[in-house]
């Protein structure tokens, strides 16, 4: 009896551990051949050019997930807690809406796409790119550096 409330004790603080290592919804993410992305999810229909440095850095301030969208022809970019990290005018503090029209405005309630953070390091390393490419498909949105691209992402609501 001892030995199986010690393996149960063991298997509980293992899986504690490996969920909290990936985050609330694990590790988010596929990263694909670009060929194959265009196979599974249809062709690009709208790019947006983002340096990549520009990305990393705000990587340092997302505990383990980023979410992104593209709108309004822009990259809104926020961590974990929709706190938005893209320099554009698109808030989402409803006090700012007042500056900013409601159809720039990116609401408490509307979808981003929420990616892991280890995810757009594993799709990054090994290129020297100066940008990136964040994509805009039929029913997806999607992340490519050079010949790879990043799908299988959640796309939440607050």
């Amino acid at each position: 009896m001892k030995t199986l409330v010690n393996l149960f004790i063991f298997v509980l603080l293992v899986s504690t551990t490996l969920v909290s290592a990936k985050g609330k919804y694990g590790v988010v993410g596929k990263i694909y051949d670009s060929n194959r992305a265009n196979e599974l999810y249809g062709a690009v229909l709208n790019s947006v050019e983002f340096k990549t440095a520009d990305l990393v850095a705000m990587l340092d301030h997302c505990d383990n997930y980023m979410m992104f969208k593209i709108k309004n022809n822009e990259v809104v970019v926020t961590d974990d807690n929709r706190n938005v990290l893209t320099n554009n005018k698109i808030y989402l503090t409803s006090s700012i809406l007042n500056y900013v029209s409601k159809n720039d405005a990116i609401t408490e309630n509307e979808g981003l796409n929420l990616v892991s953070k280890s995810r757009i390091l594993e799709l990054i390393d090994g290129y020297n790119l100066s940008t990136i490419k964040f994509e805009k498909r039929e029913k997806v949105q999607t992340i490519r550096a050079g010949k790879n691209t990043l799908e299988l992402v959640l796309y939440l609501t607050k």
